[in-house]
């Protein structure tokens, strides 16, 4: 798998530091998946090795990323994996939910249906009666 660096030049797996790089971006990547909140950067750079710079690990799952579905955010100092917001409007459900009516709200319905045509007086005198 090839990364990026900040100047667009390519950087193979094939050191044992782009190895252990490959594999923090990979770490980090899992982290930010199962973590149900915004994780910081310093928890992250605590879990890969202190030579690999976490901004720059940030940045290749960040450009990754932008195309996707899922995108990486900055959320105050933490980061995480967002929707798109280009794809909000489709994710957009809408659930009906059926209820029974209460024994008041059926006592109302029934004077309204009993006294057509009823007004709002009469529906709540003859209620009060």
């Amino acid at each position: 798998m090839n990364f990026e660096n900040d100047n667009g030049t390519k950087i193979k797996k094939n050191s044992e530091e782009d190895v252990h790089f490959f594999e923090s971006v990979r770490l980090v990547e899992a982290l930010l998946f199962a973590s149900a909140k915004p994780l910081d950067r310093a928890a992250l750079q605590s879990r890969i090795p202190d030579n690999i710079d976490i901004d720059f690990v940030l940045e290749n799952i960040e450009k990754v990323y932008s195309t996707r579905g899922v995108n990486l955010f900055s959320i105050g100092g933490s980061v995480a994996f967002r929707t798109a917001s280009d794809l909000a409007e489709n994710l957009r459900m809408t659930v009906s939910v059926k209820r029974k009516l209460s024994s008041a709200a059926v006592e109302t319905m029934a004077i309204i249906a009993y006294h057509q045509p009823v007004t709002r007086g009469a529906v709540s005198y003859t209620h009060l009666r």
